[in-house]
């Protein structure tokens, strides 16, 4: 009986080394104001097959811009295996982002809104005695800030004070109001997904039935201040 022998012979496969191997996305920030003037960073990269590799000047990419209902494609090229996009919207709601290129796809989202303190989350706690329409000494107030975004805000101060029921509900701060103290401000910088804390306990009884922490920040991007408020309501 005849056989067939045959040599084992190694094959190397080099891959063109100038050639996408991956597409990145990133969104910085991924959170923007919906007055068509905010703008978020869309950035790409192509990464290419070797180390040494270079992605060709003018290589397409195209972005994918969902808004609810409608899609709209942005056609876009490459300098140096990246380009960057800047996107703004009047869009409310989340923006929904994809791209592809050389058989290569990835997404992202942005939100958009009109309002900064949607970029924010607040937890409210307290240890407080509440008797006839007053807040007793040694109450204490907890409160928890979340920055749920990737983009940056500075807290210039915190006011903790009252409602006063015997003045309209104006607006009291209690003794060392303003707050302004870097320990308690979180040195400052609000960053990306970062939170921070506070508590506030009563030297002295005070006829009211709110208490009221408010956190004053501001956003350099829009080149604005703003308020977020946390009302603690003892009458309910």
């Amino acid at each position: 009986m005849l056989g067939i022998n045959s040599l084992l012979v190694p094959l190397e496969v080099s891959l063109e080394p100038n050639l996408p191997k991956a597409l990145s996305l990133t969104v910085q920030p991924n959170f923007i104001l919906n007055d068509d003037n905010d703008t978020a960073q869309v950035n790409l990269v192509l990464v290419p097959n070797a180390e040494t590799g270079v992605i060709a000047d003018g290589t397409p990419i195209t972005l994918t811009i969902n808004e609810g209902t409608t899609n709209r494609d942005v056609e876009l090229v490459t300098t140096n295996g990246a380009v960057s996009y800047s996107l703004k919207s009047t869009y409310d709601g989340f923006i929904s982002l994809s791209a592809s290129a050389s058989n290569y796809s990835v997404g992202a989202g942005v939100s958009s809104t009109d309002e900064l303190t949607d970029a924010l989350s607040i937890n409210g706690r307290g240890t407080v005695v509440y008797e006839n329409n007053t807040l007793k000494a040694g109450s204490i107030f907890y409160l928890l800030l979340k920055n749920l975004t990737n983009r940056v805000f500075i807290i210039e101060q915190i006011n903790a004070g009252y409602l006063d029921p015997n003045n309209n509900n104006a607006f009291v701060n209690f003794p060392d109001s303003p707050i302004t103290a870097s320990a308690f401000i979180s040195n400052g910088d609000l960053t990306a997904g970062e939170s921070t804390y506070i508590g506030y306990e009563l030297e002295s009884d005070v006829e009211a039935s709110q208490f009221v922490i408010s956190y004053l920040l501001y956003d350099s991007q829009s080149d604005s201040t703003f308020r977020f408020n946390s009302t603690f309501n003892f009458a309910q």
